[in-house]
Order: C-alpha cells, then structure tokens, then sequence
C-alpha cells in the first residue's frame, strides 16, 4: 500500500512578522506605562507637598502677602522711598506711561460714578423681558467716554446697546445707550453727599440725589459703575515729605489733574503760606533709646514733683515738664514719660533731647515691658528698624495721629491713571525676622525655646522606655518557650483595638493619685512598660533572623542577654530604626496628651505651645507660620536621613517571620 507524502506547507512570511515581538513596541509601551505612572504620583506629590510649600512660604512673608488674591507665591517686599527725615517710607508703584513702566507715588485718590438725570428716563426708559437681555459689559459710551455697564437688547427691530435702571415685575426697565446724552461722571463724595429724591417710573422705584448741577437744581440717578481714579508723581517728590498733626491739616482748595481733583492742605501756624498735597495717615509714637531710659530714668512719688508752667515741646507733641527734690540732693527739672496716679517715670530734661516718633505699624511687634528703677514699668521694642540702624527703644505717651505731607510745589508732574493700572512695585525678599520672633517670643511666662527642649526631653525619654521594654519582651515572644505564649501574644495584640480615649479616664486617674498631672511624666512613663505595636514589629523582625546564629553562640558560651544585646539588636537596625522614627513621630507631633495632662506653659510641648502662640498672636499669621515650620522641620529631617532605614524595616517586617 503506497502511502502518500505530503509536504508541509511553508509558513507565510508575514505570519512569521506577525508572530515576532516587536522591540520598539515594548520599549514604547514601557515608557509611556512608566510616564503615566510618574504623572500620576507627581500629582499626588504636589497635594501633599503644597500646604507643607505654601506654610513655608507663608513664614517668609509680611502678612498682607499671605492672604492676597491673586496669591503672592514668592515672598516679596515692596520696594519704598524716603520720606524726607522722617523715619518712615511711601510705597512705590508701577504704571505704564508713554510706552514704558515709570515708578511712581500715589498722592491722592476718588471714586467716580455714571449719573443720568431723571427727566430723560423719564422720556426714553422702557420695560423689556429679562431673557432678551444678555449680561452687562463694561464699556466707554459717547465722545465723553463716559463708562456703562452696558447689555445687548435682542429686539423685534434688531439687537440694540441699552442700560438696565431697574427691576420692573417680570421685566427690566432699560434705556438705549443712544438716549443717554446727560449721562456724566461726577465724584462718588459728590453725588452720595447729596440730598435724597425719590423717583417712581414705570413702577420702579429709583433712589435719586437732588443736586445743583451748573447754577440749576437737578434730580440724577446714580447708574455707575464705580470706578477709581489716582493721581501720582515720580518719587523725587518725597524728598521733602514731611510729619504734622492731623488736627493741624486744613483743606485749602482742589487742583485739576486731567479729569479728576487733587486736594491740596495748609498746615495751621504755618506763616510761609505753603501748599501741600497728603500722601498718607498713620499713628506715631514717641520712643527713645532704651539705653537712656535704663541708665537715667527713674520711678518717683508725685509728692515729690513739683509742676513746671511751660511743657517739654518737640515736633508735634509736648511731654510735661517737673521739677524733682530728692532728698539730699538739688532741684532738677525733669520730663514726665509715663504719669501715674500716685508715681511718674521721669527723665532728666537734659537726657530727653532724643525723644522722636517712631511710626505705631513698626513698633507693634516684639513689644516687651521692663522695670524702670523705682518701680515703674514701661513697654520696650527689640529691634526697631531706625534708617539703616537697628536698636532697642522704649514707648511712652500717647500715640499720635499723624499725616505725611509733601509740598505741592515739589510736585511738578503729577498725572491720573486708573487705580486698576497701579502694579505694586515689589521685590523677592524673605522676612527672617518672623523666625526671630517666633524663637524669641514670651507666651504665658515662657519662651518657644521651651517648649522644645520640654518636646525633646519627652522624645528621648520615650526613645529610651521603648528600647528598654519593647524589645525585650519582643525577644520573649520570639525565641523563648513558655506556656501560654501565643494566648500571651494574642492578648497583647488586642489592646491595639483600644483607642487611647478609651482608657484616657482610668490612665488620669492612676496618674492623679501618683501626683503627676501637671509634669512631664505622664507624657513618657507608659513607655517604660511597653507598646504593643512596636513588640509585634520587633517580634516579626526577631523571627526572621536565622535561628543557628543563636544556638552558635550558646555554644560558645553566650547567654540570652548576650545573644540579644550582641547578635539580635545589631542585625535589627531597621527594624529599631523604624521604631525610633514612629516614636519620635508620636511623641513630637502629639497634641491631646500634653493638652490632658499639663496645665502650666513652662512645661508644655511644642504643638501645645503652638496652639498657644496662635492665641497669642491671633492676626500675625506670618509669625505663626513660623512657628509651625519650626515645629515641623525636625520630624521632615529625621526622616530624610532615616527614610532607608524606615522602608526596610517595613519591608522585611512584612515579609518575614
């Protein structure tokens, strides 16, 4: 029987393509698995890391950045002139002006608003349904450039501009843009000022001011919008800028700049009959260096003063002058600082020659108290800025308001500009000074460095309670024998269910009658007798070690607690180290135990120190947020350095043993 052969067929060419892996496909599809896998964990990456960033540029920044929409990333300060002598500066801006940016100075402001007269609504206003009109835009109407909020009319006869005065029922009551021929911009102080009339058309009630408009009495209606117009100069018109009373400002009259107003002031007794234009107001206070007031001033009886006719005078204030009779001793003419009821701080008249004003905005901060010799206290600033020095002065009296003038006759080249145009003229800086004040400041009798040293006390010694009893009974529960151990075992791991306020009232309680509420030993003790998570982590790592390393060094003679201390603890390193970084991470950023079991401030711990210094310093948000980098930074750098440590010994915890 013949048997018939076949011959195979041969495999196409292109089955053979299609059947090879392609390495370019791979290689792609490996790159764009891990690209997406980047980008999904730099996403995550950017909501963790961004309150930890923004707290850390926050600490860095005055607190009018913090807040500010749009926010201020970078932390800046805004770059000021010199007012004259006087110790203070103006800020500088930014306008566009002929092309390019000029610094500038602002020098005076006023609103704006669109009123229209009431006659012509009264002959052009109609009622139209509200869907046929779109929202309003801002635009600038007639040859006036008069501004409107302006809204497209979708009429029978086509679409038409119009200005929405009023609800009317269902309806809007609107006039078109092109019967607005009265419609005129007028000072917002103006118009608000004004006596009111009331205006009823086409069942709208409108609220109007009666006003005289050119010789004549008319009746507007304030359409708006409101807008902003400033008027300043370069900055060389600072150079003579100078301080006087409010009290002694009086309004003279009101130079045209463009189309807005600029007020300028005469001071009173003054004779030369100057001009001048207000930059701004602000609150002084009068100071002195408080080397002076350490080595002269003195707490005396008023018994012993005897008033003197005519003040001390300085710039803008007087002090009242004594005259002292100490026992023993001449006559000398005093100045009063603080006046009491019953006693007065008193410097020497000739000693007082260096009483100036210092502006209130820096001297707000740091403010301390010392005693004067004889008794009295007096308030102290640290640290206060002066021109290019920094020195300690001491405060007295009563601040005074006070108002920064430049002569309107150094002020050639004043022009308007929209307030929306301004750009604050800053510059990258960091305030290091928030740090100072949050490491130097008092708060409730002690200091923040106290809190960290108490922080760190209860760190080291729960370190050492830990260690001391973690790890020997997690060595009991791995290697030796003992009947019950693993009933032992389970029972230990069932306290993990317990939360802490479960047993927060009978742990108060054993803690009372011991006599340890209000120390530091609630917040460490408990450690020395051990934490069930840490003994099941260490166990689990104990385990892993192989056990012929221990029985070798039995046979060589080693005990157990040679065997633990010389052979399981140092091959347990990340295992321990994991421990000290939980520990440390426990015991530094906990807030409810010191918050159960310490009442007075010289012991509380940072993150309860830090909840009172946010009651103490309720608006400076920047010296918190320094406060809170503080806190926060040693938990960040123990675990950069000890990040290898902590993922091994998690690692090999979970996967041994």
């Amino acid at each position: 029987m013949a048997v018939e052969q076949t011959t195979p067929a041969s495999p196409s060419p292109l089955g053979t393509y299609r059947l090879q892996p392609s390495r370019f496909g791979q290689a792609g599809l490996k790159r764009i698995r891990m690209a997406i896998s980047y980008f999904f964990l730099f996403i995550g990456a950017c909501f963790m890391l961004f309150p930890l960033l923004w707290m850390l540029s926050a600490s860095f920044k005055p607190e009018w950045q913090i807040f500010t929409r749009p926010p201020i990333w970078i932390p800046q300060e805004w770059v000021q002139v010199q007012a004259g002598s006087e110790n203070t500066g103006i800020n500088t801006y930014s306008v566009e002006r002929s092309g390019k940016d000029t610094e500038v100075i602002r020098l005076g402001r006023r609103r704006y608003t669109t009123v229209i007269s009431a006659s012509d609504l009264e002959q052009h206003m109609i009622t139209v349904p509200q869907a046929e009109l779109s929202d309003a835009t801002l635009k600038e109407v007639g040859e006036a450039n008069v501004p409107l909020n302006v809204r497209a009319w979708t009429s029978p006869d086509g679409v038409r501009d119009v200005v929405a005065i009023g609800r009317a029922g269902d309806a809007m009551a609107v006039i078109e843009v092109d019967q607005l021929t009265t419609a005129q911009v007028m000072p917002l102080t103006v118009v608000r000022g004004a006596g009111r009339a009331n205006v009823e058309l086409l069942d709208v009630r409108l609220q109007a001011r009666e006003m005289v408009v050119d010789g004549g009495t008319q009746v507007l209606v304030e359409l708006g919008p409101e807008s902003e117009l400033v008027v300043v100069s370069t900055p060389e018109v600072a150079e003579h800028a100078r301080l006087a009373g409010k009290g002694e400002v009086q309004a003279a009259r009101a130079v045209t700049i463009g189309s807005t107003e600029l007020d300028v002031f005469t001071i009173a007794g003054d004779d030369s009959g100057a001009e001048y234009v207000r930059v701004s107001d602000e609150s002084w206070q009068p100071i002195l260096e408080l080397d002076l007031i350490v080595d002269h001033a003195l707490t005396v009886p008023n018994s012993g003063l005897t008033p003197l006719d005519e003040p001390f005078m300085r710039p803008n204030f007087s002090l009242p002058r004594f005259t002292l009779h100490a026992e023993g001793e001449n006559p000398v003419d005093v100045v009063g600082l603080l006046p009491g009821s019953s006693e007065t701080i008193v410097l020497p008249e000739e000693y007082a020659e260096g009483i100036r004003f210092g502006p209130v905005a820096k001297l707000t901060e740091d403010q301390t108290s010392m005693r004067v010799s004889g008794g009295g206290i007096i308030r102290i600033k640290e640290g206060f800025e002066e021109y290019d020095d920094v020195l300690d002065v001491a405060l007295f009296g009563q601040p005074q308001e006070m108002a920064l003038l430049v002569p309107l006759a150094d002020v050639p080249d004043a022009f308007e500009v929209d307030a929306d145009t301004l750009k604050r003229n800053t510059r990258p800086h960091l305030r290091i000074q928030n740090y100072r004040r949050a490491m130097t400041a008092t708060i409730g009798g002690a200091s923040f460095l106290t809190f960290f040293k108490n922080s760190g006390l209860v760190v080291l010694l729960n370190l050492i309670g830990n260690f001391l009893s973690c790890t020997i009974v997690a060595y009991a529960f791995a290697r030796l024998r003992a009947p019950g151990k693993n009933i032992l075992f389970a029972i230990l791991l069932s306290t993990l269910m317990l939360p802490f306020p479960v047993t927060l009232i009978p742990v108060y309680e054993i803690f009372r009658n011991l006599g340890m509420i209000d120390t530091l030993y609630p917040l460490f003790l408990r450690s020395f007798f051990g934490n069930a998570f840490f003994i099941f982590l260490l166990r689990q790592f104990f385990m892993s070690i192989p056990v012929e390393l221990e029985e070798a060094a039995r046979i060589d003679g080693a005990n157990t607690a040679q065997i633990l201390t010389r052979i399981v603890l140092p091959l347990s390193m990340p295992a321990l180290a994991t421990m000290a970084i939980f520990t440390f991470l426990g015991s530094w950023n906990d807030f409810f135990t010191p918050y159960v079991f310490i009442n007075s401030p010289s012991k509380f711990t940072a993150t309860l120190g830090l909840n009172l210094f946010k009651g103490h310093f309720t608006t400076n948000y920047e010296v918190l947020m320094a406060a809170s980098t503080i806190v926060i930074a040693p938990t960040i750098i123990l675990f950069f350095f000890l990040q290898r440590y902590f993922i091994e010994g998690i690692q090999l915890t979970g996967l041994k043993g």
